[in-house]
C-alpha cells in the first residue's frame, strides 16, 4: 500500500483548478499539515476535552486484537513508572474549527479559533454544537449547515485513516453538505 504523501498548495493547484480543490485537497497540503502541528503542540499534544494523547500501533496479533503505545509524559513516568503506555484503543488528535469563513484555508485561521481534539471528543463536538460558517472575517452572517452523515461533521473516517490520513469520502473532508 502507497504511503500517503503531503504536497503544497502550489503543486496541487498546478494539478487541478482552484474551483476544482475540495476540502480534502486542503487537508493534505503541506501548509495543513504544519499548521496542525502547530495547534497540536500548542495544546501540548493533548485532546482539551478530555487530555487523551496520540497513540500508535505497537503491535498486532492474529485475530482483532491490536496493541496502541505512545511514551509516557513526566507525571507518567513518576507516578506510574512507566515509559510507555499501551491501550487498546487508537488515539488519533484532531484539530476542530470552531467556526468557518468562507474562502479562507484552513490554515489561515487564528489560532485561537482552532483546538486539539481526540476523535471521540471531535465527533461530539460535532454531534452536540452548531458549527457555524461566516461570510467574511467581521463574522457576520452565520450559516448554519447540514452535517456530514458518514463522519458526523468531523471530515474524518478514522477506521479509513490509512486512506487519505481518514478524510471522509462522503464530504470530502469539509464534515458539512451544503
Amino acid at each position: 500500500m502507497k504511503k500517503f504523501e503531503y504536497k503544497k498548495l502550489s503543486e496541487i493547484q498546478k494539478e487541478k483548478n482552484d474551483s476544482d480543490l475540495t476540502y480534502a485537497d486542503l487537508l493534505s497540503t503541506i501548509e495543513w499539515r504544519e499548521f496542525r502541528s502547530k495547534i497540536i503542540n500548542r495544546d501540548n499534544g493533548k485532546c482539551l476535552k478530555c487530555g487523551e494523547r496520540n497513540n500508535q500501533l505497537a503491535w498486532w496479533i492474529d485475530g482483532p486484537f491490536e496493541v496502541f503505545a505512545r511514551l509516557a509524559d513526566d507525571v507518567e513516568k513518576k507516578y506510574l513508572r512507566e515509559d510507555i503506555i499501551l491501550s487498546s484503543e487508537h488515539i488519533i488528535l484532531n484539530v476542530h474549527h470552531k467556526y468557518y469563513i468562507k474562502g479562507k484555508y484552513p490554515w489561515e485561521y487564528e489560532q485561537d479559533s482552532l483546538m486539539t481534539g481526540c476523535s471521540m471528543c471531535h465527533t461530539k463536538i460535532h454531534d452536540t454544537e452548531e458549527i457555524l460558517i461566516y461570510e467574511n472575517e467581521n463574522l457576520e452572517n452565520p450559516k448554519i449547515v447540514t452535517k456530514c452523515n458518514k463522519c458526523k461533521g468531523t471530515g474524518y473516517l478514522n477506521e479509513y485513516q490509512y486512506h487519505m490520513n481518514g478524510i471522509c469520502f462522503g464530504c470530502n473532508g469539509k464534515g458539512i453538505l451544503n
